[in-house]
């Protein structure tokens, strides 16, 4: 029966039912002590037939081969021997589920030699004796089965190892792709490293021309501030030369005041109820001093630039609190016209005082500009929030301004007889508003500038 395992054209009528590599299996000669060995475990059975075989092949040396051929005659002595209670097919069951105990380490193989014939001994290991689940009789397989397994084992190599080559074949394929895929991308990161640097270089172009364009309008400012500069001097001039002429006036104005005392009577009763007003103007104006206080406390959290700003605010708040001092001048004129000259030199020398203050101002918008180059990068929040603060002294300046158009039309009311002096104020005032016009208008044009610095900016930031 042993060549029908052999036969090529009888293979296909034989089933694999269990297969195992490298199970550990105790080889016992005569007068010798057990060895462990590998061996290959394997079982085949023959289709509509009541024969199987186990094979049994050491894993280092496939010339040591041993079989055992199991047919109804075998397998009724064993019955007979072992007292097997089973059908052949139940046998069959049984030993696969016992070979699978010993693939799991719950039992255990063995190869015994007894006179000359070898067996197989499947047991489980106890305290105190073994258990033989089974014995069953092994033959050392001939020649031409040896060479016959070993050709099928490498028959199933041959063909394990073309499919390698087939796989190795698609994945050397795969990596030549991904490698014309890399190559690729390289170039295309080569070609847009050089766009960045194009674009890089043309960016740098831009800001350059952005901040020679800057210097210009730096220069321009320097320009028109020499040419301020040189408008205030003949300003200057010509206001002292007014001066000279009203001090003139004053002479023959002596003169007049001694026809006026009738109505100087009239006229204190008016500026002491005018002190009245003006003393609720100055609880007012204190009110508005603290409100000042409480933007001041607020401002001093901002950076150099708030600082700057609210000097400003502080110089309007002065010329305001001149424009008071001459009111206050006026009311002492009406008791003694005799000080009228000293008082227009002191508004003089204040007007002088707001040029000069307006130069410093110049002065320190210079450089701010400095300071404002190099510190445009964190200056975009910062910036946003000035324009607010900017817009809040506009308005404050508003409040102020209309407190003082109102006490100029009660001046113009009370004061019908002192025109003269009346428009020497008012083109005092007028200058000043215009002074304030001119910075204010320059505050913004540097406001506007500074936002467009900043935004080239962050276009700058975002390209790179």
């Amino acid at each position: 029966m042993e060549h029908i395992f052999i036969d090529k054209h009888k293979r296909r009528e034989i089933k694999t039912i269990f297969a195992t590599k490298g199970l550990g299996v105790f080889v016992e000669g005569a007068g010798l002590s057990k060895l462990s060995k590998k061996y290959n475990i394997c079982v085949e059975k023959v289709d509509q037939m009541n024969l199987f075989q186990i094979r049994l092949t050491e894993v280092t040396d496939h010339t040591d081969l041993m079989l055992c051929t199991i047919d109804d005659e075998v397998f009724e002595r064993i019955k007979v021997e072992q007292a097997i209670n089973v059908s052949f097919n139940g046998f069959v069951d049984h030993l696969i589920k016992i070979l699978d105990g010993c693939k799991k380490d719950e039992l255990f193989v063995a190869i015994l030699e007894d006179k000359g014939q070898k067996f197989m001994q499947l047991y489980e290991k106890r305290p105190f004796k073994n258990l033989t689940h089974l014995f069953l009789p092994l033959n050392i397989a001939t020649t031409n089965e040896i060479l016959f397994h070993i050709n099928q084992a490498l028959e199933t190599f041959q063909n394990k190892l073309l499919s390698s080559r087939g796989q190795i074949e698609r994945q050397t394929a795969e990596l030549n792709d991904k490698a014309e895929i890399i190559s690729d991308l390289r170039n295309e990161v080569k070609n847009l490293s050089q766009k960045l640097y194009e674009q890089e270089n043309l960016i740098f172009n831009r800001n350059t021309e952005e901040v020679n364009r800057l210097q210009q309008t730096i220069k321009h400012l320097q320009e028109g501030k020499e040419t301020m500069e040189k408008k205030m001097k003949h300003d200057l001039r010509s206001m002292q030369e007014k001066v000279e002429s009203m001090s003139r006036e004053c002479i023959s104005t002596n003169e007049k005041l001694m026809h006026e005392n009738k109505n100087n009577v009239f006229l204190k009763e008016e500026i002491n109820r005018l002190n009245s007003y003006i003393s609720e103007l100055k609880a007012t104006n204190h009110k508005l001093m603290q409100d000042n206080d409480k933007h001041k406390s607020r401002e001093n959290r901002l950076e150099q630039k708030v600082s700057e700003l609210q000097k400003l605010y502080n110089d309007a708040q002065e010329s305001l609190l001149n424009h008071q001092k001459d009111i206050q001048r006026i009311s002492a004129e009406l008791e003694a016209e005799k000080n009228i000259a000293h008082s227009k030199r002191t508004a003089l020398s204040l007007a002088s005082e707001e040029i000069t203050s307006a130069n410093r101002i110049i002065i320190k918008q210079k450089k701010e500009m400095e300071k404002l180059k190099n510190k445009i990068d964190v200056r975009t929040e910062v910036a946003l929030q000035q324009e607010k603060v900017i817009e809040e002294k506009e308005k404050d300046n508003e409040v102020l301004q209309g407190i003082v158009r109102e006490l100029k039309r009660e001046f113009d009311a009370t004061k019908i007889k002192k025109n003269e002096f009346i428009d020497t104020i008012d083109s005092l005032q007028d200058s000043v508003c215009a002074i304030e016009e001119k910075y204010s208008k320059k505050i913004k044009e540097l406001s506007v500038d500074l936002d467009r610095a900043v935004v080239t900016k962050a276009k700058y930031r975002l390209i790179n």
